[in-house]
């Protein structure tokens, strides 16, 4: 593909946190036309998102608002990473700061691949995990409470889909995820999850 990227000709930092920094940038493009972009960019190494599974193959969903959009929305647990953790430590941080139950893993998390959820804005990308827990007993509050869970639970399948297909789940990292899971041949270990 013949796409000359455009030169930076000046970058200002807007904001800055522990979180994320936004950055200004006036580009100029190659028929020589100018124009500003933002760029959002994690402070750490990006995201992770979890696609939980039990030992009966259902997938596991909890409610979470966001204040950004000021949407509640079904997803999967997902969170960013801090420094100095990798991708599978952060995996298994989230999942013991926002699972409702008790569990024990069977399986290891397993890389499924990674999405970038906007690429016009933001210039990280989410490392998309798979992974089986044995589900204990519902728990009555998380771990970590500077969030806005709510409910949590497993859904098969079938219901997960219907969910979808309902348009009640609208999280774009959850149906990205959902879809590379569907799609992706390295899954042999989890096939019985695809029936």
């Amino acid at each position: 593909m013949d796409i000359k990227r455009p030169k930076c000709i000046k970058k200002v930092t807007v904001a800055e946190n522990d979180f994320v920094r936004i950055n200004m940038y006036i580009l100029r493009f190659s028929d020589g036309n100018e124009g500003s972009h933002v760029k959002v960019t994690h402070q750490n190494s990006g995201g992770i998102v979890l696609i939980l599974i039990n030992e009966n193959k259902e997938i596991y969903l909890h409610y979470a608002y966001h204040y950004a959009a000021n949407v509640t929305q079904l997803e999967f647990i997902r969170g960013f990473s801090d420094a100095n953790e990798t991708s599978v430590e952060s995996v298994k941080r989230e999942l013991s700061e926002e699972i409702l139950y008790g569990y024990r893993i069977i399986r290891e998390p397993l890389l499924v691949g990674k999405i970038y959820p906007d690429s016009t804005i933001l210039g990280n990308s989410a490392k998309i995990y798979l992974m089986e827990i044995e589900a204990g007993d519902k728990l009555k509050e998380r771990k970590d409470r500077t969030e806005a869970l709510g409910d949590g639970k497993f859904y098969s399948v079938e219901d997960f889909e219907e969910l979808i297909c309902k348009g009640e789940i609208t999280d774009g990292f959850t149906l990205a995820s959902y879809s590379l899971l569907k799609t992706n041949k390295m899954l042999t270990n989890h096939r019985e999850l695809m029936t």
